[in-house]
């Protein structure tokens, strides 16, 4: 959890009234209906009004914007671009965030705007303002139906959210703050700005003083491992076995999006990714019942084989017009009744059984090699759904992306700008004087496998798993342990569970084989040994 109460964000607003005091405007960005970015040269001022994680921070990396325009941030664009940025300012210590802008005008006279950041929640918003607080534009409109407690529409005034009068943090005594202390519940009822984990935290007035007056020590706590707590200030109870602080605010909240995978474009191409697979995945599962089916009906062709060839043998005794024929079935060692169409010749009978043999087997037949094809399609989906599970970064989510375009999962999305070609790379280790790669999706499979690797260094996979390819350069050696690690790591890159045996086959990359036509990540190998090893929590 970010943690960001009205106390946390105004030291968050005095650090970007730091930075960000007398620079100009030069772009302006919308991501998505919930998400805009305001550039004062390569500083990104970034804002998210998702429900889940609603948000105002120095951003390090810039995200892709669409290449059409949003009405939102075009109206941004009209008055805020090459406007100074005068002020960053606070309601109170209410969440909201004010960023005032001064333009100067082709009739060279200033002209003042407003920006409001409202940190509500699902109620987060952005909105944009004249001087006199006249609405021009917001990134969430809302009917009166929807908000009928204050009009949030371009023309209405803007007036602040009605909430519960509270007691300014500032202006509270020793006195009254020492009855409070104790009682979370009561002081989060009473002192604006204060959250309930900071209200747990604070045991004594110094405590409270400190959290309100000192710049703070923005820090991110762990527990096994994961983070389970970003804070402005010090909690002494959050429940952790590590921390990790941070110089700033901006820097802790970029660490724990990134760290956290909380950025709404890598959750919205995430989401995306995931629900194009698992339907694939679920498409695939159908086709195979169906093939079932038909295999199944199809299966008793030799049966029709057996009618014919014993209608063969006995054809001088048949005439037309018959309706049956009780022969001696020469296969089971007993007699048998062969239906028979009375319009038709001996003969046009016996073409009947060969001609319905002849299409259930090439039914059968192809539907059995359609079934082994759906089955490998649905290991191969799998396969790049437990690297979708396991990526971390934007550019590999791309490269995964790239792949389901190549292989016509998707569409690829038009575009009038060059498309930036995704670099393939690949996670590399070093172990006792020996550098281990792997791959982080199926393209960096077939990259690292292909055209990284020379024919003598060592391949590593899973056996039967979906995983990572791991490579081993040639140093002279392979030691047991070197092999060893290599294992491990191809484990750790595996579908499989920490803990759970994992067999790993090993050969030299010579001996692989890209079959012509095979999907990104497949190969056949021969020469293979195995090493049997425990998938580590971490490498």
């Amino acid at each position: 959890m970010l943690y960001l109460d009205g106390i946390s964000i105004n030291k968050l607003k005095d650090e970007l009234s730091e930075v960000l005091t007398g620079r100009k405007v030069t772009k302006v960005f919308q991501y998505s209906r919930l998400s805009t970015s305001v550039f004062f040269g390569k500083l990104n001022l970034f804002f998210s009004c998702n429900a889940s994680l609603p948000v105002c921070y120095l951003k390090d990396n810039k995200e892709n914007a669409p290449e059409t325009p949003m009405s939102f941030s075009l109206n941004l664009r009209k008055h805020l671009l090459n406007s100074i940025i005068t002020e960053v300012s606070q309601l109170g210590y209410d969440r909201i965030l004010v960023f005032k802008f001064r333009k100067l005008n082709e009739l060279g006279q200033y002209k003042d705007y407003i920006l409001y950041f409202e940190i509500m929640g699902k109620h987060s918003n952005l909105i944009l303002t004249d001087k006199d607080g006249g609405i021009l534009d917001l990134m969430k409109k809302f009917s009166l139906e929807e908000n009928k407690l204050r009009v949030l529409l371009p023309g209405a005034k803007y007036s602040q959210p009605i909430t519960e009068k509270k007691n300014s943090p500032a202006e509270l005594s020793e006195e009254s703050l020492e009855k409070m202390i104790g009682s979370p519940k009561e002081m989060v009822k009473s002192i604006e700005g204060l959250g309930m984990v900071a209200a747990k935290a604070i045991e004594t007035t110094s405590d409270f003083f400190e959290v309100l007056n000192t710049k703070g020590t923005p820090t991110v706590y762990y527990n096994n491992r994961k983070i389970t707590l970003a804070s402005v200030f010090q909690v002494k109870n959050a429940g952790f076995d590590r921390k990790e602080e941070f110089e700033t605010i901006n820097r802790m909240i970029n660490f724990y999006i990134e760290a956290t995978k909380s950025s709404e474009s890598y959750n919205n191409l995430f989401s995306s990714l995931l629900n194009v697979v698992e339907k694939e995945i679920k498409k695939n599962k159908r086709t195979l019942k169906i093939l079932e089916k038909e295999m199944d009906k199809n299966k008793k062709y030799e049966k029709s084989k057996e009618t014919g060839d014993i209608l063969a043998a006995n054809l001088y005794s048949i005439k037309r017009g018959q309706k049956e024929a009780v022969l001696f079935d020469f296969y089971n060692n007993c007699e048998t009744t062969i239906i028979l169409n009375p319009n038709f010749s001996p003969k046009e009978n016996l073409d009947r059984y060969y001609k319905k043999y002849n299409k259930l087997k090439r039914g059968f037949e192809f539907n059995l090699k359609r079934y082994e094809q759906v089955k490998n399609e649905i290991v191969y989906l799998k396969g790049v759904k437990s690297f979708l599970e396991e990526s971390s970064t934007m550019e590999n989510l791309n490269t995964i992306k790239d792949e389901l375009v190549v292989g016509k999962y998707m569409k690829a999305v038009k575009s009038l700008k060059k498309k930036k070609i995704t670099p393939l790379n690949y996670g590399t280790i070093e172990f006792e004087g020996y550098q281990i790669l792997y791959g982080r999706n199926n393209l960096e499979n077939d990259n690292l496998s292909f055209k990284v690797a020379d024919r003598n260094d060592m391949w590593l996979h899973s056996k039967e798993v979906p995983g990572s390819h791991v490579i081993i350069r040639w140093n002279g050696e392979f030691t047991e342990e070197v092999i060893f690690k290599g294992a491990e790591i191809a484990a750790f890159y595996s579908k499989t569970l920490p803990g759970e045996k994992v067999l790993i086959d090993y050969t030299l990359k010579k001996h692989l084989n890209k079959p012509k036509g095979g999907k990104p990540g497949f190969v056949t190998y021969n020469n293979q040994e195995s090493i049997l090893v425990v998938k580590p929590e971490s490498i």
